[in-house]
């Protein structure tokens, strides 16, 4: 069903405005995520942007965040295809998070959610940057060091990931249109 509303609401967009009157281009983001448990991440976003003249658009892109104090043989890379609903410098977005980590090779698609605004909309060369708030929802992992038999740090790690599953982030982005 909501894969139905999410297409009719493109549909609609795509034909309430002539196409003259749209913007579109690539969005390049990165900056800083940090979850509820002060663990922290990278991420760096793509995306093609379509926008019309009344700021009401779309962003189909991906997302990649890394952890930073994973242990150097674990490092996990999480990838989010992700659809985006953009309303004047408000978004909302939902997609899949997929884990590239090497704890489990069977990893499944997580739901990912993200909102947040950005402000500023300064000319920055042939572009447009922005600084982007706002918090995303993605199941990452906490990797605590167990020990054979050490089933305490096992039952730790796996309550403080359900705590780093919410993440406020900070970042720039930049909109490069055609």
């Amino acid at each position: 069903m909501k894969k139905r509303l999410l297409i009719s609401l493109m549909t609609l967009g795509l034909f309430a405005t002539p196409l003259s009157a749209y913007q579109h281009g690539i969005t390049l983001n990165g900056g800083a995520a940090i979850s509820c448990i002060a663990s922290p991440f990278l991420y760096e976003e793509i995306g093609y942007k379509f926008l019309a003249d009344n700021n009401i658009g779309f962003t189909i892109g991906a997302r990649a965040t890394e952890d930073l104090f994973f242990p150097s043989d674990l490092k996990f890379l999480y990838i989010s295809p992700y659809v985006e609903l953009d309303l004047a410098n408000y978004y909302l977005a939902g997609g899949i998070t997929l884990s590239t980590g090497t704890i489990s090779s069977d990893a499944l698609a997580i739901p990912f959610i993200k909102t947040g605004c950005t402000f500023g909309n300064w000319e920055w060369g042939p572009g447009i940057g922005n600084i982007d708030i706002g918090i995303d929802l993605t199941a990452t992992m906490l990797w605590s060091v167990i020990e054979q038999g050490d089933v305490g740090a096992a039952i730790s790690g796996s309550l403080l990931s359900i705590f780093n599953f919410a993440h406020l982030y900070v970042g720039v982005t930049w909109f490069l249109p055609f």
